[in-house]
């Protein structure tokens, strides 16, 4: 694992939705500058993890192990622009209830591996960093079924990030 990957836990879009977001963030940029999420990095992140060690690594790879998720519907239906981090996000209008509990489940499962931050979980998908016109974004809804989710790694190479599966999980 190279220095500075970061780990994290998400939801994948189908491909065919994950082009579907690519082109609405590069819609958004067009209209408000900035940099526009790849398609082949958006995902919705559950839960943060940061660096970590290789042994970490193993550990949180084991820790979902016993979870037990059923498939479940994202629905993302309006666009929000979060100042503080200058990111549009696509966003639910109604909180993802079965996201969450996959977030807070993935929270515990690793609390013996790593110290993660309590922060409250925020449905959201990334479109647009950095915008440098703010205006109000329109979006047609998009969902999919959840049927899985990931250990992702965030990785530069050659100044682009990058998002690599490292495991991945099956609901049931």
């Amino acid at each position: 694992m190279a220095a500075t990957e970061r780990l994290f836990f998400a939801l994948l879009p189908p491909p065919a939705i994950q082009a579907e977001l690519g082109r609405l963030a590069a819609w958004c940029e067009r209209r408000c500058g900035g940099r526009a999420v790849v398609p082949e990095n958006i995902h919705l992140t559950l839960l943060f993890l940061g660096e970590l060690a290789p042994g970490q690594v193993e550990a949180v790879c084991r820790a979902p192990a016993g979870l037990r998720v059923a498939p479940f519907e994202v629905r993302l239906e309006r666009i929000e622009y979060w100042p503080r981090p200058r990111l549009y996000c696509a966003v639910p209008l109604q909180p993802l209830a079965a996201a969450a509990a996959l977030a807070a489940a993935l929270q515990q499962a690793v609390r013996d591996v790593v110290a993660v931050p309590a922060r409250p979980f925020s449905a959201h998908v990334t479109l647009l960093r950095r915008p440098r016109r703010l205006q109000e974004l329109p979006m047609p809804p998009i969902a999919w079924t959840a049927t899985g989710f990931c250990l992702m790694s965030a990785r530069r190479v050659d100044g682009e990030l990058h998002y690599v599966p490292v495991e991945s999980w099956a609901c049931a």
